[in-house]
């Protein structure tokens, strides 16, 4: 939506083809949406280099996650903390199991929501669903239905089925 100078939509409304916002009026078009449609969570509402409309937002308003504006890179979130109120974390962006960890950590340290993801296109893997419940993260991202998404799910599902008959037994 960002075209460099403003929040550009296109087919903005029924009414209104297209619509041109300043970070201001994007904020409140969004604190709008999130009020209208009980939204709990959102995720990179703007531009990745936006960091003031990211605080200006993360006001209260739920569950502000960065993913751009972080890229999984630690001095990004130190640098932004408290511009966001939860992370999306992607494993295979930074490259190791224990600079993700790091990042993690530092995340429960600092009251920042840890979310794990994958990158768009990765592989059927499953471990993410691993991952996420062996580090005990509160929110997992698999996004929208499709193949390799599915397998991630259905991991969480035998976790979770094995867990409870281990519980059980």
């Amino acid at each position: 939506m960002w075209n460099g100078r403003k929040y550009e939509y296109k087919k903005f409304s029924k009414l209104e083809s297209k619509r041109n916002l300043s970070r201001e009026e994007h904020i409140e078009f969004i604190s709008k949406v999130i009020s209208n449609y009980k939204l709990d969570y959102i995720e990179d509402p703007f531009e990745e280099n936006d960091f003031e409309g990211f605080r200006e937002l993360n006001k209260g308003l739920g569950i502000i996650a960065g993913d751009d504006i972080i890229s999984t890179r630690i001095d990004r979130l130190k640098e932004n903390e408290k511009k966001i109120s939860a992370v999306i974390i992607k494993p295979d962006q930074i490259g190791s199991l224990v600079k993700t960890k790091e990042l993690i950590d530092y995340c429960f340290k600092n009251k920042i929501m840890p979310i794990l993801s994958h990158r768009t296109g990765a592989s059927n893997d499953s471990i993410i669903s691993h991952l996420a419940v062996g580090w005990e993260l509160p929110m997992i991202k698999l996004g929208l239905i499709g193949g390799e998404r599915i397998n991630r799910l259905n991991e969480l599902i035998k976790i979770k089925e094995n867990l409870q008959s281990n519980l059980i037994g």
